[in-house]
Parts: C-alpha cells; sequence; structure tokens
C-alpha cells in the first residue's frame, strides 16, 4: 500500500489520434476527495468519445468511474460504461476487503432497476483498470524496474506487470521537451480499451503522468498524447517550459530610466573663433 496525493480538480485532457488524423478525445479527472465507507478516497472518472468522422469506422464512448483510497492507493469501487464498435459492456465491481470479496452488481436503466449480484473472493487489496495508472504515482521508477500489481476487473483477478524499458525525451506540444520513462505493460484483462496487441505507455519522469500512449485496436494503432493539465504537477511543468512574459513598464520607469546615448540631442558646436586680419 502506498499513500496518492492528487488534487480535487486535476484535469488532464487527452487527443486521439487514428493513422496521424485527429479521432477524439480522452480526459481523466479528479472529482472530489471525501469520505467513503468510513476512508478518505478520491472520485476519478475516465471519459472517452471518438468524433464524427471516426465513430463511423469505430465510435467509441467509453466512461469509467474508479474510487481510489488516500493512505493505501488501492480502489474502493469500479464502475465502467464501454461502447466500442460492437462491444457494449457495463461493469459495477464494489470491494469488501474486511470480507475479502469483490462484490459485483448488474444493473439495469429504469426507474426501477432490477439487480443482481455475484461475490467473488479476494486476496489482500486490489486495483482496477483504471486505478492502476494512478497507483503507478506513487512508486519511484528508474528504467530496468518491473513493478507488479494485482487487477481485479471481469470476476477474476489479474497480474500486471510494468516494465520500465529506457529513459526517453519526447517533445509534447504546449509543454516542451520532457524526460519520460517508456514502459510497457503486460496484461491480459479487458481494460478501458478494446485491444488487440500491445499497450506502450510514456510517463513524465518527475511526476509519473502519461504524456503519450500507443494503443492497437481492431482497426488499426491509435495515439493519446497529453494535450492541456489543470491542477496537476504536469501544469508546474507546462509553466516552467513557457519564457515568462515581458513585465510593462510604469510610468515612474520609463520617467527614471536612463536614455541610450543613441538617443541623446546632439551636442550643439562651439562657435568657430574668428580669424585673425591680415597685416598690411
Amino acid at each position: 500500500m502506498r499513500a496518492l496525493t492528487l488534487s480535487e480538480g486535476e484535469r488532464l485532457v487527452y487527443e486521439i489520434k487514428w493513422s496521424g488524423m485527429p479521432a477524439g478525445a480522452s480526459t481523466l479527472s479528479v472529482k472530489w476527495k471525501r469520505d467513503f465507507e468510513g476512508a478518505k478516497a478520491y472520485h476519478v472518472e475516465c471519459q472517452t468519445k471518438t468524433n464524427k468522422l471516426t465513430g463511423w469506422a469505430y465510435a467509441v464512448d467509453d466512461k469509467a468511474i474508479t474510487i481510489i483510497d488516500v493512505e493505501g492507493g488501492f480502489s474502493r469501487l469500479f464502475q465502467m460504461s464501454k461502447s466500442e464498435d460492437r462491444v457494449k459492456q457495463t461493469e459495477h465491481i464494489r470491494f469488501d476487503y474486511e470480507r475479502d470479496l469483490a462484490v459485483y452488481e448488474q444493473r439495469r436503466p429504469g426507474p426501477f432497476p432490477t439487480q443482481s449480484r455475484k461475490r467473488v473472493h479476494i486476496d489482500g487489496f486490489m486495483q482496477d483498470p483504471l486505478s492502476c495508472l494512478y497507483y503507478l504515482r506513487t512508486t519511484p521508477l528508474s528504467p530496468g524496474d518491473t513493478l507488479r500489481m494485482p487487477v481485479h476487473t471481469a470476476r477474476r483477478t489479474w497480474p500486471l506487470t510494468v516494465e520500465v524499458v529506457r529513459r526517453e525525451e519526447l517533445d509534447i506540444p504546449g509543454f516542451g521537451k520532457l524526460s519520460a520513462l517508456r514502459v510497457e505493460p503486460t496484461m491480459h484483462f479487458p481494460g478501458i480499451f478494446v485491444r488487440k496487441g500491445r499497450m506502450v505507455i510514456w510517463l513524465e519522469e518527475e511526476t509519473r503522468i502519461p504524456v503519450r500512449m500507443n494503443v492497437d485496436i481492431p482497426i488499426g494503432s491509435i495515439t493519446v498524447t497529453l494535450s492541456d493539465a489543470e491542477k496537476a504537477p504536469l501544469s508546474r511543468l507546462e509553466a516552467k517550459t513557457r519564457p515568462a512574459a515581458a513585465k510593462p513598464e510604469t510610468a515612474a520607469e520609463k520617467t527614471t530610466k536612463p536614455e541610450s546615448p543613441d538617443t541623446l540631442p546632439p551636442t550643439p558646436k562651439a562657435p568657430a573663433a574668428p580669424e585673425p586680419a591680415a597685416a598690411e
């Protein structure tokens, strides 16, 4: 268990490109920090949606919610509504650590939704497909490191292995050149994206916030790049990379500022002395 520090209102916006063309956007938001079932927790949401141009080939409209324990960095609740092309999936998991259970609920829309519950045994604290991304922030990483964690979804506990391959310098528009760690996760569980191959993630080295991601999906490969950050540690990094604006001069500064030699008025020349009279 590792404590996680996030700011309420943190917002990370990512641009999605498919074959180099704009395809949509994904947003990670920290909505609140408050008590949840007797413990301090963060409410984090991820919303992903394709634009109209990409939607004709592969429409995506996903929303995932995770409730993350502040002191331990593990998941307390996970909820996902996935709509990707022909894949329609919902999942609602509440983790009961006192009884070592993951409680699944099937919910149907309507004024009186019927519910069915299934209880699955778990061993210890769990991550979910979204909270595992935030758990990376709690752990210092260096090239050559390997991080393992249990992720529970689809009524099973899956091993997630994250290998830190190397350090690379990335030029992210709006953020400048960043030192990033290239990590390659090995996972077999159904995540937030429907994947058909490997995934590569670049984490900003200081904050471990994802700044770029390559994912293979059924129709090809997509690139997800950070485009905006609010109330996030990266916001401070962004300020460092941008030149400071010139400070306007005050009236007093203008009057007291010494003039340069080029702007001084020319010094008047002394009158020429009269020539002596010629001798007769």
